[in-house]
């Protein structure tokens, strides 16, 4: 990376800091060369106390440049890329005139607000010659990477077979103080395409493409709170709370993927795989011949086993914190013109296996994903998609 690339980055809200964390910690270690040349946001205010913030980090001693307007910032500015950072809706509202314009591009996940959304990204990417990745970060983990090294090695727990995992607590807060969260239209769905894409798409990574899905969804709670305990900023939900899916993986593999914030009582969280020869999860491997390996030696093994190539590819400079490493990761494809490892296709993979179950959970049956992925089933996101006027 001898070049340093010119970036803009749109959306300074809450997402966006932990991005900058990431940058932060590249130019500390000295292990990639870029400048923010531009920064786009809606709040005046707020793009602003940014830009004082990239200077305060010692990112760069002058402030990039602050917009209010995206249409204004493309026509002033020579860019390199742009790090997409605004609440879902918005993805493919920023990314298409980016890549309009000759911009690579990251942006946040889910990847975009409907599948119709994620194709109009991907032509133009492709039609422009332009890298589209997607900020997927929790694959870059040492644990993440250990469990699909075990997964994918027969000597611990022969061939995966099942999967079931839990994730059950009860809330009534509105997430991360984002109403939009909980709004169908701006959100695309609820929770379980808000924060779940992300274990969506690392099973892609752990097993391979999704062959069917057939799920329920629940509202249980839909008032939320800016406060919960006093009650104040009520929010009337129209996404889910909860989610019961069943996942039919093309290599034969089924599980069961549970969700839920409408669960009173006791939380409950746990995730288990299932092999021929026996099953792994958070503690490590447990055999059918009563032997075990913790997970800390599976890292070990891991790391271990990798070369000093594969080292600096999955822990660049010895980086361990996630948003770092997709950012590196980001970067080190502008600079080799190569292929980002979560790219806007795998990103939009990950979605569908969360419209799919909210495909499914309307109709009431099994949905494809080859299905949802070609439009043919998608009127959950009709709605979505008359909103903002996205067409096929």
């Amino acid at each position: 990376m001898a070049e340093s690339i010119k970036l803009a980055l749109i959306g300074c809200g809450g997402i966006a800091h932990a991005h900058l964390n990431g940058y932060k910690l590249l130019k500390e270690k000295g292990a990639a060369e870029f400048e923010f040349v531009a920064l786009c946001d809606v709040e005046k205010t707020r793009v602003e106390r940014f830009a004082e913030k990239i200077v305060a980090l010692g990112l760069q001693p002058n402030p990039p440049r602050s917009y209010t307007a995206l249409e204004e910032m493309l026509k002033r500015e020579a860019l390199d890329a742009a790090d997409i950072c605004t609440p879902h809706s918005y993805h493919h509202l920023a990314a298409l005139p980016c890549l309009e314009s000759g911009l690579d591009i990251i942006t946040e996940k889910p990847f975009a607000v409907s599948i119709a959304a994620g194709l109009k990204m991907i032509n133009a990417a492709k039609q422009n010659g332009r890298i589209l990745a997607t900020a997927e970060n929790l694959r870059r983990g040492e644990r993440e990477r250990a469990t699909w090294w075990a997964l994918n090695r027969k000597q611990y727990i022969g061939t995966p077979r099942l999967f079931f995992s839990e994730s059950l607590h009860f809330s009534l807060n509105v997430i991360a103080n984002t109403p939009w969260r909980h709004d169908k239209l701006w959100g695309g769905g609820g929770m379980t395409i808000d924060g779940g894409v992300h274990y969506a798409e690392l099973l892609i990574y752990y097993f391979g493409d999704v062959e069917r899905v057939y799920a329920e969804t629940r509202n249980f709670e839909p008032a939320r709170y800016m406060d919960p305990k006093a009650k104040t900023g009520p929010v009337t939900s129209t996404v889910e709370d909860t989610t019961v899916a069943t996942l039919t993986f093309k290599n034969g593999l089924t599980g069961v993927w549970a969700l839920s914030s409408g669960s009173p009582g006791k939380g409950y969280g746990r995730t288990v795989y299932y092999g021929s020869d026996g099953s792994l999860d958070g503690d490590g491997v447990t055999r059918k011949d009563g032997t075990n390996i913790p997970m800390a030696t599976l890292q070990s093994e891991f790391m271990e086993s990798l070369s000093a190539e594969k080292k600096e590819t999955y822990f660049p400079a010895g980086i361990t914190e996630w948003f770092a490493i997709e950012l590196h990761d980001f970067l080190r494809a502008i600079s080799t013109r190569g292929k980002p490892e979560v790219d806007g296709w795998d990103g939009l993979k990950a979605q569908a296996i969360c419209d799919a179950i909210y495909e499914s959970a309307l109709i009431g049956q099994a949905v494809s994903m080859e299905s949802v992925l070609n439009g043919d089933v998608a009127a959950y996101q009709k709605e979505i998609n008359e909103h903002w006027g996205i067409t096929g």
